[in-house]
């Protein structure tokens, strides 16, 4: 009787000091009291949560603790607001970590006094905040990933993010290894003069703010301590101390938005592998500023002679590789202040080439000016036939991307007639597209072989050709003489441009289109 009664006093004891216990499923009222309830709902692994109602208490509302694979579903409108610490928490400390593989969905309100969303010492959870969803933070940190125990987590965030500490934080626990995905659509905001919007120091981090993505700080926008980091920005970051405060030891950074801080838009202190820019000319910002190591590789971005990138460089150390990025649109003209701050000493080399350019930094005494001009006129310049300019543009897009330089190095040598002719022959043995496209598929192709192989041969060739199946690769021609052989019907042979000799290198088209 003794061990009954006392059982049931403590479940009595248990009820009386909270009387809000629930297991977890769904909410569509209002529950709790600000700044006095806590845990009033415990998730159970493999669950899903849903509030269409309000949450209201002191502490851990939504409680995960040591749980796996939840999904957490805030609805429009919906709210969860604690005083304290924790609205949605799957484990502030190393004790109650553990947990892996949960999932929240925010459309409405989560706030908190303290941490918000604490996912601390925790795995491969996922947090989408949508565009009217609210996460807020009037005490602490809004969403709080530090202490990862491996694995690969993501936030993605098209909403609002506020705090009065960091917005969002992603750090890794020593001993483990984690990768973290950041997107930024929406808006994330910090007032402290002490904690970046921003924080990632998993062990590698891939981070993302869109064109329409907004980070503001009172201190730095982003900090970043990650073994590697990859960060694109095409939208603002704009901070009180640096834009981006980065200890990576190997990052690359491509910024055709905004970053900009009172102090510095970048502050490196250690490895920067490529730095890809277009924030300069064109930009109401003015140049990208930049402090500390210099990048391994400062490519600049060129949309147009008056939309360009511009690097302004305080107290650079070492040096640097510039290039024009890839997707640069250029003409022949002078860039005028792509660089400033930095010394001969600082680059690697003063000259380079960009697909048909050259060009040529030289330094007016303060910045370095950028020249390009003209070394040839391009493919589709050149050629006059209309039939032949597309094929020429592709093959001038292939030089600028600086692929198949065996090809584009001998057409570089070629006189314009010559040029014209290679190109034709190229535009001829591209449409037979030999390795990716099913013979069935060829019936030109298919009946041109049919009439140069002999109808009681027994090659694979011709069994391809009559039995219309399988794959024609090019070894296939080659092995069988006839990728010289066949050719359109409108087709008029000009033999000179790849002839031995005429001293042309020969340039086997097809062997080239195959891949």
């Amino acid at each position: 009787m003794t061990i009954i009664f006392r059982f049931f006093l403590y479940i009595n004891l248990f009820l009386f000091v909270d009387s809000n216990f629930v297991f977890a499923g769904s909410n569509n009222g209002t529950t709790g009291t600000y700044g006095v309830t806590s845990d009033q709902f415990y998730l159970s692994t493999n669950e899903t949560y849903t509030n269409n109602g309000t949450i209201l208490g002191w502490r851990r509302s939504l409680n995960g603790r040591y749980q796996s694979g939840t999904t957490v579903l805030n609805n429009e409108g919906a709210i969860i607001r604690v005083s304290g610490a924790g609205a949605i928490t799957y484990g502030g400390v190393l004790a109650e970590g553990g947990a892996s593989g949960n999932i929240i969905y925010n459309y409405g309100t989560i706030s908190a006094g303290g941490q918000t969303l604490q996912i601390d010492n925790s795995s491969n959870n996922t947090l989408i905040n949508y565009s009217t969803g609210l996460i807020e933070a009037t005490g602490g940190s809004a969403v709080q990933h530090g202490s990862q125990l491996g694995g690969a987590s993501s936030i993605d965030n098209r909403g609002s993010i506020t705090a009065t500490a960091y917005g969002v934080t992603a750090s890794t626990r020593s001993g483990y290894t984690s990768s973290y995905t950041f997107t930024n659509s929406g808006t994330i905001s910090t007032n402290t003069t002490s904690a970046a919007a921003v924080l990632l120091n998993s062990t590698s981090a891939t981070a993302t703010n869109s064109a329409a993505g907004s980070i503001t700080s009172g201190y730095n926008g982003i900090d970043s301590s990650a073994t590697t980091l990859v960060f694109s920005n095409s939208g603002m970051i704009d901070a009180t101390n640096h834009g981006l405060a980065l200890t990576n030891t190997n990052a690359t950074i491509t910024n055709t938005g905004t970053i900009k801080g009172t102090a510095r838009g970048i502050k490196n202190n250690n490895i920067i592998n490529t730095l890809n820019n277009s924030q300069g000319e064109g930009n109401v910002n003015g140049a990208l500023t930049y402090e500390g190591k210099l990048p391994t590789n400062y490519n600049i971005i060129i949309n147009s002679s008056s939309n360009y990138g511009k690097l302004s460089v305080t107290s650079g150390t070492d040096s640097l590789i510039f290039g024009i990025h890839n997707t640069s649109n250029v003409t022949s003209g002078t860039y005028e202040d792509v660089l400033t701050g930095v010394s001969t000493s600082n680059l690697s080399s003063l000259t380079g080439t960009y697909g048909a350019y050259n060009w040529t930094l030289a330094s007016d005494g303060t910045n370095y000016d950028l020249t390009i001009a003209a070394s040839r006129s391009a493919y589709n310049q050149t050629v006059t036939s209309s039939k032949l300019i597309n094929t020429a543009s592709k093959l001038e897009t292939i030089r600028t991307n600086g692929t198949k330089t065996t090809l584009t190095n001998t057409l570089d040598n070629l006189s314009a007639a010559q040029l014209e002719s290679a190109v034709k022959k190229i535009q001829g043995a591209n449409t037979v597209k030999t390795n990716t496209q099913s013979v069935k598929a060829q019936s030109n192709f298919k009946t041109a072989l049919s009439t140069v192989t002999s109808p009681g041969s027994s090659s694979k060739i011709t069994n391809l050709t009559k039995t219309n199946q399988g794959n024609l690769t090019f070894a296939d021609l080659q092995t069988n003489n006839l990728y010289t052989k066949i050719q359109p019907a409108n087709y008029s042979d000009d033999s000179t441009s790849f002839d031995y000799k005429n001293n042309q290198a020969p340039v086997n088209a097809l062997e080239f289109f195959k891949s």
